[in-house]
Parts: C-alpha cells; sequence; structure tokens
C-alpha cells in the first residue's frame, strides 16, 4: 500500500507524489497548508504491469 498526495499548485495546477509512510504525508500536507493551498491524501495500492522497454532495444536494465 502507498499514499497518494495531491496538492494544489499556486498557477492553479497539481502535483501528484506517492509516499509510502503517514510521516511523509503528514509533512506533505503541513507544507500545502503553509503555503496556502489545497491538498488531500488517498491510499492507494501499487500494482506492477510488466516489463516496460524504455529504450526500444529489450535489453535488460539494472
Amino acid at each position: 500500500m502507498a499514499l497518494l498526495v495531491v496538492t494544489g499548485l499556486r498557477n492553479g495546477g497539481v502535483r501528484r507524489k506517492v509516499v509510502f509512510t503517514i510521516a511523509a504525508a503528514m509533512r506533505a500536507l503541513d507544507l500545502a497548508a503553509k503555503r496556502g493551498v489545497p491538498a488531500s491524501v488517498a491510499l492507494v495500492q501499487l500494482q506492477p504491469v510488466g516489463h516496460v522497454d524504455l529504450d526500444g532495444e529489450g535489453g535488460q536494465h539494472e
């Protein structure tokens, strides 16, 4: 399980950040409150999607 923190940006956009502890999520919420922007947290489950070939060569990367 993970936590998805969504915070508003002053230019009207949003920032999404995945964190793995409640403490990290709380820090992000506190920072957003100090900046005066909206923020929310959702509990999410991350799922693997399999191998993704990012370089187009089909090789394994470490």
